[in-house]
């Protein structure tokens, strides 16, 4: 890792290297050359002698890398290349003078730099696929600068990102010269690819480095990856809301000490919000708020001595995590997006809230494998049920804690709780968050600049951010939501005791509307989660039971016991719709009750009649201690009832009769009585030992 400036002309390079000396603190060296300085600021990582010390000079040609070269060792092979180094980063010179501007194809890794060639006087600027490491270009006055921050120049008037690929600059002018080519690679070999991706970004030249951990999905998959790899690692953690529990939980299936980092009091905010928008040079709410939860992380694991940390970043992106639009084809089309906005929006903001502290974070997600294989992915793929990222859940879910394959996105400021400081610090004076942070980012870049999409934009979710509070409003309700889905994925609703007169209560084996309810409870009380039971009519008969949650003084209704998959909460203050499965809920609220309707095709039937005023819950015990007393209020005792959610569809099993609905079709078939026998046993994984199903 380091920092890059070159100057053409008479720019002072010492100082402006000295503004990005965070970039690199083990050595500085420039080399001047004709009407180019080329500087470069040093984290050793590989090759730690003098001889890996840029910027390399390898016949005409001078160069400046700021990256790791992965397949550095298989490139010196292959190719017949002898360096006077170990760097992995100098491989790319001599490869140059092989390839030309085709050398990007072959470099796996991530990278920005400069290729100055002394004999032609021609300057080259390369970056990796996906724009990791920053790299600007700029001409102010007679003068042109090439540096890895902006704050290298202080007077900057107008610049350019330099572009992801291989250009040419040519009278004070980028031209993209070569695309990057990213070789095809199967989802099918998606777990494998992930590991060999953690594993190469493991350093091998380090006493220890670290893993940041959020207790989501995407740094939960990396821990458990490197946790069978090596055992010279910190875990940090920021923070001790929401996330904690999730990273406690991880922490004791993976046998790992993970390291809390307290979050800032509040008379710190100020010079931390301050140092933090002067790094990633940004008033954006969004970068700043989880750029100042990476610089709290970074500054610890440098603390500690650390150079390399790795990251789940990457991943919401690729996979898409971020709950966009209950569209699905909406949501998966906005990925490209995401990705093609990654440089200036969270690479960005990782790059240089890190750096601040001199640590370099490695991507696993970012490797252009795993990137190929998210490529290959459908939408069917990646989402379900308004939940993204289906296919690393299911990779994973045998590795990680069902609590976190389960996990609903959770923005890492807000998990950590870092969001909630700084948007009330923001806005104690009537201040929008963006009025506020761009007063501060007037302190130290010229207002003149402020209008450029660089230093505040965040495209896709630009109005979400302006609109944004202290929480993510849905976060309890998506938590309850996440753990139904999960419900209906691994507890069926059946009638099986029933029919066998077996009274069975609670069990995580399902059973009627009584059992899965009472089951449900006690996994909402595992989560933290306080519930109710509730009692319901069908067929104007009370004989069905559901539970009641309440967030913000707002009552919830959750029908887990249905034999149907309603796997969203129910408002019992207004009216709702939605579809899941290819069939449709939706509700109806009068003065006393809410009318819960549900259509698989045609029209919509009233399924259940939901009173607004809750019934005591000893009485409703009681109901559910002597269910079976008299039969004939259950509406479904004379025949079996199976039903559970199998992957993107829903079984519903009747008699001998059985309907698999999905979102493209619903297919029907009648079965004989082996056939329903093998369905409940192999694919529901039911024990039908002395249950007899011939009702």
């Amino acid at each position: 890792m380091c920092g890059i400036v070159a100057i053409f002309g008479n720019g002072n390079i010492e100082n402006a290297l000295n503004k990005i000396k965070h970039r690199g603190i083990d050595a500085t060296r420039i080399v001047y050359s004709d009407n180019i300085a080329v500087g470069f600021n040093r984290l050793a990582i590989n090759d730690k002698t003098e001889n890996g010390t840029q910027p390399f000079e390898f016949g005409n040609l001078i160069g400046v890398f700021n990256g790791e070269i992965y397949n550095a060792d298989e490139l010196r092979k292959e190719f017949s290349i002898v360096t006077k180094s170990n760097s992995d980063t100098e491989i790319i010179l001599p490869l140059f003078e092989k390839l030309g501007s085709s050398v990007i194809h072959q470099l796996d890794g991530f990278y920005s730099g400069i290729i100055y060639d002394k004999m032609t006087k021609q300057v080259f600027l390369l970056r990796d696929y996906i724009g990791k490491k920053p790299l600007f270009f700029a001409n102010i006055n007679k003068d042109s600068f090439i540096m890895s921050e902006l704050k290298v120049v202080d007077f900057i008037d107008n610049f350019q990102i330099v572009p992801k690929g291989f250009s040419e600059l040519k009278n004070r002018a980028i031209n993209l010269l070569e695309n990057h080519q990213i070789p095809f690679t199967s989802k099918n070999a998606l777990k494998e690819t992930l590991v060999e991706a953690v594993k190469k970004r493991i350093p091998k030249n380090e006493n220890q480095f670290g893993v940041f951990l959020s207790g989501g999905l995407d740094s939960s998959i990396i821990a458990n990856i490197v946790a069978k790899y090596a055992d010279n690692v910190i875990y940090y953690t920021l923070g001790n809301t929401d996330d904690l529990s999730f990273v406690n939980v991880l922490a004791e299936q993976l046998n790992i000490v993970v390291k809390s980092i307290e979050l800032p009091k509040s008379n710190e905010l100020s010079e931390l919000i301050d140092k933090v928008v002067y790094h990633t040079e940004s008033y954006n709410p969004s970068i700043v708020s989880n750029g100042l939860a990476t610089y709290l992380l970074s500054a610890a694991a440098h603390s500690d001595n650390l150079k390399v940390v790795l990251s789940g970043e990457g991943a919401d992106e690729l996979f898409c995590g971020y709950p966009i639009s209950k569209n699905t084809n909406a949501w998966f089309e906005k990925r490209a997006e995401l990705i093609e906005n990654m440089h200036f929006t969270e690479l960005r903001r990782l790059d240089l809230a890190s750096m601040a502290h001199t640590i370099e974070i490695r991507c696993p997600f970012l490797d252009r494998k795993v990137y190929s294989i998210s490529n290959d992915c459908k939408a069917k793929d990646l989402i379900r049920d308004f939940q993204g990222k289906q296919i690393l859940r299911s990779v994973f879910k045998d590795d990680l804690p069902s609590e976190i394959t389960g996990r609903n996105k959770m923005s890492f400021d807000v998990g950590s709780g870092i969001r909630k400081m700084v948007v009330e610090y923001l806005t104690r004076n009537g201040k929008t968050e963006k009025e506020q942070l761009k007063e501060i980012w007037n302190k130290h870049f010229k207002n003149s600049l402020s209008d450029n999409f660089y230093f505040h934009s965040y495209p896709t979710f630009e109005k979400a951010i302006a609109n944004r509070g202290v929480t993510h409003k849905t976060n309890d309700i998506e938590k309850v939501e996440s753990l139904l889905l999960r419900e209906f994925e691994t507890v069926p609703f059946h009638n099986i005791f029933m029919l066998n007169n077996k009274k069975i209560v609670a069990s995580d084996l399902g059973g009627t509307c009584s059992d899965k309810v009472l089951h449900f409870r006690k996994v909402l009380s595992d989560n933290g989660i306080s519930s109710k039971l509730h009692s319901a009519f069908i067929n104007s008969v009370e004989c069905h039971r559901m539970l009641t949650v309440e967030f913000d003084n707002q009552k919830y209704f959750i029908d887990v016991g249905s034999g149907w998959a309603s796997p969203k909460l129910f408002p019992a203050f207004k009216p709702t719709e939605y579809s899941v499965y290819g069939m449709t809920f939706k509700t109806e609220l009068s003065n006393d009750n809410l009318f819960l309707f549900h259509k698989t095709i045609d029209e919509f039937k009233l399924m259940t009649t939901i009173p607004l005023t809750a019934k005591g819950e000893d009485k409703i015990l009681l109901d559910i201690e002597n269910r079976f007393e008299n039969k004939n209020i259950y509406p479904f005792h004379n025949s079996l009832r199976f039903s559970k959610v199998i992957g993107n569809e829903f079984y519903f099993l009747k008699g001998n009769r059985l309907k698999i609905f999905s979102e493209s079709q619903t297919v029907e078939k009648t079965l004989s009585i082996n056939e329903v026998y093998n369905l409940i046993t192999l694919k529901f994984n039911f024990n039908l030992t002395d249950l007899n199903i011939e009702q």
